[in-house]
């Protein structure tokens, strides 16, 4: 007789193989559809989750481009912007500087016409005046002095004067 101590170890093998089989079926039925479901589940989703994070990134990459392409065309079109303000600062400071010089011209013209004028009417004016004075000085002469030889003298002197 065996002791009870002692234990059969190819029972215990036996035994333990066959709760084995056993659980792993039991679990393979209950338990390892949903976990292996779970899984795939949640891979699934791991998976989406990568391939949503490159599209992101892809997004990303496409949105910093068209950023860095209107800051550049922004950077051009203000610098066009500047030119076309400097031309035009430029032109209109041309159109003002002609305009003023023309003005300029027009009253030196201005001025040279009224000068001649005005030195014309006191050429007429200091003629007139000489005129009558030479005419006054005449009618004394000729009143003082009845000869008309000294007249007709007088007459030329002044005449030749004048």
């Amino acid at each position: 007789m065996q002791s009870p101590k002692l234990i059969d170890l190819g029972s215990v093998a036996l035994w333990t193989w066959v709760t084995f089989g056993l659980v792993a079926f039991i679990l393979y039925k209950i338990a390892w559809k949903p976990v292996l479901a779970a899984l795939d589940v949640r891979e699934g989703r791991i998976r989406r989750s990568l391939e949503d994070a490159e599209k992101a990134r892809v997004q990303l990459e496409e949105m910093e481009a068209a950023r860095k392409q209107m800051l550049v065309d922004a950077e051009d079109e203000t610098k066009a912007i500047i030119s076309k303000a400097r031309d035009a600062a430029t032109e209109a400071a041309n159109t003002i500087e002609h305009r003023a010089a023309e003005k300029v011209q027009i009253m030196y013209a201005n001025a040279d016409r009224d000068i001649e004028a005005m030195k014309a009417e006191a050429t007429t004016t200091l003629r007139n005046e000489q005129v009558e004075m030479v005419i006054n000085l005449a009618s004394r002469v000729v009143i003082d002095n009845m000869d008309t030889e000294k007249n007709r003298k007088l007459a030329d002197q002044l005449i030749a004067e004048i």
